[in-house]
Formats: C-alpha cells, sequence, structure tokens
C-alpha cells in the first residue's frame, strides 16, 4: 500500500495517458495503445492491448455519486461500456473499468454491472478505483515523477512508533477520547522492560537531492492536570539508544510545550530518493497525560511530526482537568465536604 494517496487526475485524455504508461510498465510491454481518435466509435474501449487480449475503459467521474440515484447513473453508465465492448466482437478476454472513484463495495453488489456481465459470462472484468491505482502507481517512481512531480513534498514523514510495544501499548479508544489523534499510547508499568519510550521514524527524501539532518527539536508537555499522582515506573529506566532527547514535561493552562534540541556532532546524510530511520530514547517513563512532537531539522528543510499522545484517559474512566484554576476549586470544594 502506497504512503499517499495522488490528487485526482480529472483531464480525460491525461487520464488515459497515465493508464496507458501503467499498463505498459507492469506487463513490461508497450502494446496497450489508446484506440482511436476523438468522434471515432470506441465500443466502450479506450485502451487495448492485443498482445495480452485486454482492453481498458477510462472513467474519470469528477463528481462523487452520494446518493442511490447518482450511483445508479454511474452504474448504468459502465454497464453500457461493458455491453459495448462485448458486443463489437474486438477479440479481447479482459476488460478493466479504471476509474477515479474511490474504493466502494457497492459496485460489486447484485445491482452492479460486475455481477451481471459475471452471471452472463459475457467477459473477465476489473474494477480499478483510484485507490488501486495509486497503489499500483507507487511500483514505479517514474511514472509518480511524470504525472505527480509537484505533488510530493521534498521530505516525507512515512512512520512514527514507539517502543517497546509491551510498555507503550497503543490503545484502540475513539478519536475523540484522544483528542482527535490517532496516535494514542497507554503506559504499562511492566518491571521486566526497560521503560524509557523510544520513539522510532521512519523519514523519505523524494527529492533528487542529498540533504544533511543537522539536529532534532523535541516538543514535549503535559495535556491534562489530575487529581492524584501517575504510576511510579518500577522497571528499568536504562538509555542504550545513540540519539538520547531530554523530555522536560511541565502543564500549564495555556499548553505551551517545552522545546528541547538535540545537535547531531555527525550530520546525517540522506541520498535522493532514499528513506531514513531514527530511533531516539527519552530520558523518563511517560506516566501522565502528555504530548510529544519532533522537529527533523535538514540543511534546507525542516519536518514536523504529528504529536503522539500518551495516557489519554477516556471520558468514562476520568474526568480530566484542563486548568490549574479549575484543579484548585475542585480541592477547595473537597474540603468543604
Amino acid at each position: 500500500m502506497n504512503i499517499y494517496k495522488y490528487p485526482i487526475i480529472t483531464e480525460p485524455k491525461i487520464f488515459e495517458s497515465l493508464i496507458v504508461d501503467y499498463m505498459n510498465f507492469r506487463f513490461d510491454t508497450t502494446s496497450f495503445q489508446k484506440l482511436g481518435r476523438n468522434g471515432q466509435k470506441q465500443f466502450g474501449i479506450d485502451i487495448l492491448s492485443f498482445e495480452h487480449n485486454c482492453a481498458v475503459q477510462c472513467k474519470v467521474i469528477s463528481n462523487l455519486p452520494r446518493t442511490k440515484s447518482e450511483q445508479k447513473k454511474v452504474m448504468k453508465s459502465i454497464s453500457k461500456d461493458i455491453i459495448d465492448a462485448y458486443e463489437s466482437h474486438i477479440p479481447v478476454n479482459k476488460l478493466i473499468i479504471a476509474t477515479t472513484l474511490p474504493r466502494d463495495v457497492n459496485f460489486f453488489g447484485k445491482e452492479s454491472p460486475f455481477f451481471y456481465a459475471s452471471t452472463k459470462g459475457m467477459l473477465m472484468l476489473e474494477f480499478w478505483s483510484w485507490d488501486d491505482i495509486c497503489d499500483g502507481l507507487d511500483t514505479y517512481p517514474i511514472l509518480v515523477k511524470k504525472y505527480f512531480r509537484n505533488f510530493l513534498p521534498n521530505l516525507t514523514i512515512a512512520l512514527v512508533k514507539v517502543v517497546p510495544k509491551s510498555v507503550y501499548k497503543k490503545t484502540d479508544a475513539p478519536k475523540h477520547e484522544a483528542f482527535g489523534h490517532s496516535f494514542h499510547y497507554k503506559f504499562q508499568n511492566d518491571k521486566k522492560r526497560n521503560q524509557l519510550p523510544i520513539f522510532d521514524i521512519s523519514i523519505i527524501n523524494n527529492s533528487d537531492e542529498t540533504v544533511l539532518l543537522v539536529s532534532i527539536d523535541t516538543y514535549a508537555e503535559r495535556t491534562a492536570a489530575m487529581a492524584g499522582r501517575p504510576s511510579v515506573p518500577i522497571g528499568k529506566l536504562k538509555p542504550y539508544r545513540k540519539y538520547k532527547i531530554n523530555l522536560s514535561f511541565k502543564y500549564n493552562s495555556e499548553y505551551s510545550p517545552i522545546k528541547t534540541s538535540l545537535e547531531l556532532e555527525n550530520p546525517i546524510f540522506l541520498y535522493p530518493k532514499a528513506p531514513l530511520r531514527l530511533q531516539l530514547q527519552g530520558d523518563c517513563a511517560i506516566t501522565a497525560p502528555s504530548r510529544v512532537r519532533f522537529a527533523l531539522n535538514f540543511n534546507n528543510d525542516t519536518v514536523f511530526t504529528e504529536y503522539i499522545y500518551f495516557e489519554c484517559v477516556a471520558n468514562s474512566m476520568m474526568s480530566i482537568i484542563h486548568s490549574e484554576e479549575m484543579l484548585t476549586k475542585c480541592l477547595v470544594n473537597f474540603k468543604k465536604i
């Protein structure tokens, strides 16, 4: 599966050219060509290869069909193309419907043209969504560069995770319980494991130039004040990674993170079209509601990770108090009872 979902091509001629190129790369041939020219009858076929007995119908659909009537209209158009291709008697065994639509199970139900054609034994059919096309394009960087030259950022964060998994367990909490963020880790107090967090970060250099990673900034902050005390780590707290970072946590009502910097004595060279994997080890266990973010400073650019949330307590388990003033009021009221 590709990292990017490329912007949809809305110009039919460019979309056809992309599919022609992709088919020729995929089958290692030059036999896939556009059929006919404007004004000529195409029999529901835009691209044809006699070598592979395969035809492609390209459909650019600008507006995503949202209602049942809109979906039926799209299916009716696809059905007509399938019937035209079948009745044309052009010697092909497979017809691919390549579209700009997203993946949708409705195109494979009993009302779909694919279901009908398969029961009639008309043609071997494949439905390609834009998601499928993007996944395939990822195998051929030359095509990505040709058609999406201005889309890819020079530097991209490909993956961020926190280990060890047995200590920082990624939860399945709903997004609203993780403040709308998907990186949500729960601390597990395991005395057998090293409890210092390791941030595993992968970066991709999409440019044609070698870049240098010269420093890393860490932004750390507490996201809530809580009644009671957080867990006291009972496991090992032993640093052993090459890149050690300072996690300076402090809670304040304005959510101002504490920034610390790690200057690299020996900058890291990142070659063109190459990945880089870093492992940064924190200097303390994260046992209270917190979030951490990194800025990777290169010689010509800076890329930021998303915030990684820790110990976000579900609303159903414990209420989170979001300001020192509210916490003080709660304590005062408790004394009066």
